[in-house]
């Protein structure tokens, strides 16, 4: 892979950033920090603390489902011929 402007991403990149996805991120965080300014001074530190705990064990639940399911697909690639053992080193 060699590093600068990738061929199949065309105008909409920026090196390896892609201008639409910063766009709507960046939309995104500015819409929603009142509402999380708010929450903050509502809420009392423990709601927050294990509100941030749920979204953690949220997103490492959904970062493992997707490990074991692409450890999945390696293994039955293999398993079959369809993937050279070398290549997944």
């Amino acid at each position: 892979m060699a590093a600068g402007h990738s061929q199949a991403c065309g105008s909409a990149c920026l090196g390896y950033v892609y201008l639409p996805a910063v766009l709507v991120t960046s939309l995104a965080a500015v819409a929603a920090a009142p509402l999380g300014a708010t929450l903050s001074h509502r809420w009392p530190t423990l709601w927050l603390k294990r509100a941030f705990a749920l979204l953690l064990a949220i997103v490492i639940a959904d970062l493992a489902l997707k490990l074991l399911q692409g450890a999945s697909t390696i293994a039955s690639g293999l398993r079959s011929g369809l993937l050279d053992p070398m290549e997944c080193a």
